[in-house]
C-alpha cells in the first residue's frame, strides 16, 4: 500500500468507524499523536514543504521520548535528517546520519533496537497495521540508507576527504552483508561510482555505476537508485 492509498483508506467510512474504535483502546491517544504526526509530516513532504516537514519531525522526536522505543527515536532522526537535507542544511543532516550509522557498531544499541522492534507491535495494537502500511519502519533500511545518505550529503562539504567516504561506504557495505542483505549492495555502489567520477576516474565511475543498476534492477525495493537514475 502506497501513500496514496492510505489516505483514501483514511478518509473513507469504514475506516473513520475502526479509527473511532482503536480510540477508545488504552494507550491509544499515545499512539495516535505518533500517527498523526508521522502521516502530517508525509503529507508536508509529498507537497515539499520541508520546513513544516522539519517542524512536525522535530516534534515527533520530542514526543516520541516519553514512549521510549528507541525504533520510533530512530525514525523520528532518519526523517528529520532527510528533511535538513532537502533544506540545504547539510551539516546538521550530517551530524543525524552520523548518529544513525553508528548504532551498526555498538552491539548494545543494536540488541535494543532488535528488543523495542520486535515488542513494539504488541504495545501498538491496532496502530500496528497502519504504522508498518504508511512508512518505512524497517531498521536495517533506515540504517544503511543512512550511510548512503551520509556520503551523499559529503559532497557539498569540501573539508571531509574522499578517503573518509569511501571509508564510510565500506562500513555500510559491512553493515548489509551483516545483516543479511547484501542485495542491498547497489547503494553503496552507486555512491562509490560518485566518489570516483569526483576525483576524475570516469571510465570507472561508469563501470561502477552499470554494476549498481544491474544490480538494482535485481532488488527495486532496497535502499538504493531507481532503475532510471543512470
Amino acid at each position: 500500500m502506497n501513500f496514496s492509498d492510505l489516505m483514501k483508506l483514511v478518509r473513507g467510512k469504514e475506516f473513520s468507524a475502526f479509527l473511532a474504535d482503536l480510540l477508545n483502546l488504552p494507550g491509544a491517544d499515545e499512539w495516535r499523536d505518533v500517527f498523526q504526526l508521522m502521516m502530517s509530516a508525509s503529507a508536508a513532504e509529498k507537497e515539499g514543504k520541508w520546513r513544516t516537514a522539519e517542524s512536525i519531525w522535530e516534534k515527533f522526536i520530542v514526543r516520541v521520548e516519553t514512549i521510549d522505543i528507541f525504533l520510533l527515536q530512530l525514525i523520528g532522526k532518519k526523517n528529520l535528517a532527510d528533511a535538513y537535507n532537502s533544506l540545504g542544511k547539510d551539516r546538521e543532516a550530517m551530524a543525524l546520519y552520523a548518529q544513525i550509522i553508528g548504532i551498526s557498531s555498538d552491539p548494545n544499541l543494536l540488541r535494543r533496537l532488535e528488543s523495542d522492534t520486535a515488542s513494539m507491535k504488541d504495545e501498538m495494537g491496532p496502530f500496528a497495521l497502519l504504522f508498518e502500511s504508511a512508512f518505512v519502519t524497517t531498521p536495517e533500511i533506515l540504517i544503511a540508507s543512512s550511510f548512503r545518505s551520509f556520503v551523499s550529503v559529503s559532497f557539498s562539504l569540501p573539508d571531509l576527504p574522499l578517503e573518509h567516504l569511501y571509508a564510510v561506504l565500506d562500513e555500510g557495505l559491512q553493515f548489509v552483508e551483516k545483516v543479511g542483505h547484501p542485495e542491498w549492495a547497489h547503494a553503496f555502489r552507486e555512491e562509490r561510482a560518485d566518489l570516483l567520477e569526483e576525483e576524475g576516474k570516469i571510465q570507472e565511475a561508469l563501470n561502477e555505476a552499470k554494476v549498481a543498476l544491474s544490480m538494482r534492477r535485481h532488488d527495486p525495493d532496497g535502499p538504493g537508485i531507481s532503475q532510471t537514475a543512470i
